[in-house]
């Protein structure tokens, strides 16, 4: 297993774990391009709640990897209520 903390401050919040079976994101708070030179693939992204410098990248990094955005059902109504992000019911899994 592989751990790559990719950001950590009030910019943004992202870490990029990978084994030889899978890779995940946990909290996507920066852009594609910090991440895109790290992972071929990405299996899934990991919001671990709604601030906007943990997840402002997840729709994007969901729509070019074509994985699912995984958080809790609360963390979604409050994204959605504060329009933090633009995610369709497609790429989720609450």
């Amino acid at each position: 297993m592989h751990i790559h903390p990719i950001a950590s401050s009030s910019e943004g919040n992202c870490t990029l774990i990978t084994t030889e079976k899978a890779s995940i994101v946990i909290d996507a708070g920066t852009p594609l391009k910090q991440i895109r030179p790290l992972a071929d693939t990405i299996d899934g992204i990991f919001i671990s709640h709604e601030h906007n410098d943990h997840m402002n990248g997840c729709g994007v990094l969901s729509r070019y990897y074509r994985c699912p955005i995984y958080m809790h059902k609360l963390c979604y109504r409050i994204c959605q209520y504060k329009k933090y992000i633009r995610l369709g019911p497609e790429n989720l899994v609450l």
